[in-house]
């Protein structure tokens, strides 16, 4: 009897567990079949002394986007910039460097390194007419930085290749970035995560990331757990960035704050700095779209150095063709070359090189 019920409590268990494994291999499945969870990050970040985190050095991957709009093959110098290798010291005394910051829109996400606007940029200046020294533009874009992690490169690294001019890039979204604080992303295994996913997860690596790397199904779950505590937790009102005195004020305040150490670690160094103003796609068709240039516009004449807003040449090419990935948000191939020959006209008419 005993014997007995011990064989059915046996056959019932191996049965339950045979059904919890079919049906998460079912769910499995269908998570990947219909495509639900999101891609992995892309893992080419590392931990930093002075940066919250950065890209790291000799980097490459390559992949297709997550929007499946393009393929991408990112690679890295040694200081882990998406640039050439760069000397730290100017290799010639008449080389006039410029020094660019910024996030993923600076670093070229979704176009080829060639393609980007910084590249294209350096090439049309080396290229203009007339007697002129040499231009090297330091690619120093990272994905996800904003203003604070991009003083502290500045700050810590920046100056160590001796630019002759910084330009700072400001994309509307830096304002949420600002809002969510430096703790707000961490590395774990070269990955990128926030910092919700990476309690969840735990201590890194451990079996727990193994099965994030591995299981759409995981990670779709931990996705909807970790959007769920962003939302509960730190609130984005997206059409707050667009207004003065709203949501998002005080995380405008920040930026300007990070904004004025910087021109002040410029003048302390003797060094000009600039700032340019890149609009995110909605910011070409919203009428608030404006603001961010106009309220940067101010800050820049108070401050008395120049701002560079690319929101009206990437309007007026939008209405014949596409100038951002539909999907993935950034700029496309022509809109990187739109805001190229903006910032070349810009500064050569200006008179900011020699």
């Amino acid at each position: 009897m005993i014997r007995a019920q011990a064989q059915r409590l046996a056959q019932w268990t191996v049965a339950s567990a045979a059904t919890v494994i079919l049906l998460l291999v079912l769910t499995e499945g269908g998570v990947r079949i219909l495509g639900l969870a999101p891609t992995l990050p892309l893992s080419h970040y590392t931990t930093d002394p002075h940066l919250p985190f950065k890209t790291r050095p000799l980097a490459r991957t390559a992949g297709r986007s997550a929007t499946a709009e393009y393929d991408y093959d990112y690679r890295h110098n040694s200081f882990g910039f998406r640039d050439i290798e760069r000397s730290p010291r100017k290799p010639k005394e008449d080389v006039f460097r410029i020094l660019a910051l910024g996030d993923s829109f600076t670093y070229g996400a979704g176009v080829p390194f060639e393609a980007t606007f910084l590249s294209r940029l350096e090439r049309m200046l080396n290229a203009r007419p007339g007697k002129h020294p040499p231009i090297e533009i330091i690619k120093a874009g990272i994905p996800r930085f904003f203003p604070e992690p991009e003083r502290l490169l500045l700050e810590h690294y920046g100056w160590s290749f001796e630019p002759d001019l910084v330009l700072v890039v400001f994309v509307p979204n830096d304002v949420i970035d600002t809002y969510y604080g430096v703790n707000a992303l961490t590395v774990c295994d070269g990955f990128l995560l926030t910092s919700y996913g990476a309690r969840l997860i735990g201590s890194c690596p451990n079996p727990v990331f193994v099965l994030y790397k591995s299981s759409h199904a995981f990670r779709l779950l931990l996705s909807r757990a970790v959007s769920y505590r962003l939302d509960r937790d730190r609130p984005v009102r997206w059409s707050e960035i667009y207004k003065a005195n709203g949501f998002h004020e005080k995380d405008w305040q920040e930026v300007e704050r990070q904004y004025t150490q910087m021109v002040r670690l410029a003048q302390r160094n003797r060094v000009r700095i600039g700032f340019i103003h890149i609009p995110m796609e909605e910011g070409l068709s919203i009428p608030s779209g404006a603001y961010p240039a106009e309220r940067l516009l101010t800050f820049a004449e108070q401050q008395k150095v120049s701002l560079f807003d690319t929101l009206p040449a990437l309007r007026t090419a939008a209405v014949t063709a596409e100038v951002y990935w539909p999907r993935d948000g950034h700029p496309n191939e022509r809109g990187h070359q739109v805001i190229a020959e903006t910032l070349y006209r810009a500064l050569t008419q200006q008179g900011a090189l020699p």
